[in-house]
C-alpha cells in the first residue's frame, strides 16, 4: 500500500447554501471513511481547498470522481499573486497574521 497526499483546489460553478455544504460534508465523511482516507476540506465562497489522504489508488479514484462532479470546476489561475502580497494566515480563532490574502479569491 501507497500512502499519499492529494491537495488541490476547485471551485463550485454555483454557490452552496448552508444545508448544501453540511450535507456534502456528511456524505463525504461516510464515504470517506468507507474508503479509509481522511483529509479536510476548505471553503470561501465558491473556492474549495482539499486535503486528501489514504491508499493512492483510492486517492486517486475519489479525485477522478470530484473532477468528473458537474458541480465542481478546475481551472488554472489566471495569473500569480504579487510577491507584495506574501503569505497571510487565518487561525481557528479568527484571528490573522500576515497580508490578508485569505479572503481573495482567484
Amino acid at each position: 500500500m501507497y500512502l499519499c497526499r492529494l491537495i488541490y483546489a476547485s471551485y463550485a460553478n454555483r454557490e452552496f447554501s448552508g444545508p448544501e455544504l453540511d450535507e456534502l460534508l456528511l456524505v463525504s465523511r461516510h464515504n470517506n471513511a468507507r474508503a479509509s482516507l481522511t483529509g479536510v476540506l476548505f471553503t470561501h465562497g465558491r473556492h474549495f481547498f482539499q486535503v486528501l489522504e489514504g491508499e493512492r489508488t483510492r486517492v486517486n479514484e475519489l479525485y477522478h470522481r470530484i473532477a468528473r462532479d458537474p458541480r465542481c470546476g478546475f481551472r488554472a489561475p489566471g495569473r500569480r499573486l504579487p510577491r507584495s502580497a506574501g503569505q497571510g494566515l487565518r487561525a481557528d480563532d479568527g484571528s490573522r497574521s500576515g497580508p490578508q490574502i485569505a479572503d481573495q479569491g482567484c
